[in-house]
């Protein structure tokens, strides 16, 4: 009986963790997670200056389309009124939309919202492609490559 009782406690023993080796697991894994953790937050602000770019070609193909209907470009202070007046459909949870315009040449600026003031901007008139990227300010962040 003896034997019996002693393999027992040695079978649910043997089913448990140490706390040595929960502790390697915890430590593997927050050296693994400092890898990616930014790695993600580079990929993600990637995908949000892609969303800028496509914003500001769109606003471009709009102020072309104004130009030629009306003959002159239209400005707005904001995402809203850019929305509003080119007709536009533009997110509004990171970017803040603005164009400044004369007669015949005109600026789109993007400014990300809470980080930094980073921005892009296009300066364009009525020969500009409507393919052209916008340039990222300050461009020596690591968030506009």
């Amino acid at each position: 009986m003896v034997s019996n009782n002693c393999m027992t406690r040695h079978r649910i023993m043997k089913k448990s963790f140490t706390l040595v080796e929960i502790m390697a697991v915890v430590i593997i894994v927050a050296i693994l997670s400092s890898f990616g953790v930014p790695l993600y937050l580079k990929a993600v602000e990637k995908t949000s200056n892609r969303q800028a770019q496509g914003m500001i070609q769109l606003i471009l193909t709009s102020e072309k389309m104004v130009q030629v209907e009306s003959g002159a470009f239209l400005a707005c202070t904001d995402t809203l009124s850019c929305a509003t007046t080119l007709r536009v459909d533009l997110p509004v949870d990171k970017w803040e939309y603005s164009v400044a315009t004369s007669d015949t040449t005109g600026t789109i600026t993007a400014l990300r919202k809470g980080t930094g003031g980073r921005k892009w901007v296009l300066e364009f008139t009525a020969a500009t492609p409507v393919d052209q990227l916008p340039l990222c300010v300050p461009d020596t962040s690591i968030y506009c490559k």
